[in-house]
């Protein structure tokens, strides 16, 4: 009878765990039966539930653009920084060792490791934006899927997986399979949940919805395939 359990589990992610704290709850001053007491502690967990649930969502889906660009950003000053510290002690020890060091390299130790430091922490730093925002697309792209039908696609582990899982999800999209099996699915759960009238509000909420079944097809395709790709 309670849908918070079923919404948490369908929510828009990728996520196979999540922590949920459920602390020591003492209640005091009241009174009533053992079926109000569960009542009581049902209310509270399942608020807690939520909080956790919405504090994972967030940390580890929606702040991925700013935690890609904060490392980007990061990685720029890094890679020469790094780069021209091992140069400048690699320097100072040939010169102390008393190994003779040519004139011109005088002033021009720190060009190779700058340009090469600069080069890596650019290729660092592009990996890890372009990473976390394939990341942010791919939840934005299972919003409007769980928006509009309800229903998670299959994982992608790798790029064969992408391409193969989301060529079946466009064909199933594009000749409204999905879209179908959702639609007797609901309707059949309302019908035994709620009754007629609710599972022929059900249908017809469905149907109307139905000419944006093709359009969840491409859609399908491209999340398939980034999150493979970002795998």
């Amino acid at each position: 009878d309670n849908l918070t359990p079923s919404r948490i589990l369908r929510l828009p992610t990728d996520m196979p765990n999540m922590d949920v704290e459920l602390p020591q709850i003492e209640i005091k001053e009241q009174f009533g039966s053992v079926a109000e007491f569960g009542e009581i502690l049902k209310r509270r967990y399942i608020r807690n539930a939520k909080i956790s649930a919405l504090r994972s969502i967030v940390l580890s889906y929606l702040a991925t653009i700013v935690k890609g660009m904060l490392s980007a950003l990061w990685w720029l000053f890094r890679g020469p920084f790094d780069s021209l510290t091992v140069a400048s002690e690699n320097f100072s020890s040939r010169t102390m060792s008393g190994k003779k060091v040519p004139r011109y390299r005088a002033f021009t130790w720190w060009v190779p490791p700058l340009i090469q430091g600069s080069a890596e922490g650019t290729y660092r730093a592009m990996a890890d934006l372009l990473g976390n925002t394939i990341f942010f697309i791919v939840l934005c792209l299972n919003a409007i899927r769980h928006a509009l039908i309800g229903t998670t696609r299959p994982r992608a582990q790798s790029l064969l997986d992408g391409l193969v899982y989301g060529f079946r999800g466009l064909v199933m999209d594009l000749f409204l399979v999905t879209w179908m099996q959702q639609t007797a699915l609901q309707t059949r759960t309302a019908y035994q949940d709620y009754g007629s009238i609710w599972a022929t509000i059900k249908f017809i909420r469905w149907m109307l919805l139905s000419p944006f079944g093709p359009c969840l097809g491409p859609l399908n395709f491209v999340a398939s395939f980034c999150e493979g790709l970002a795998h």
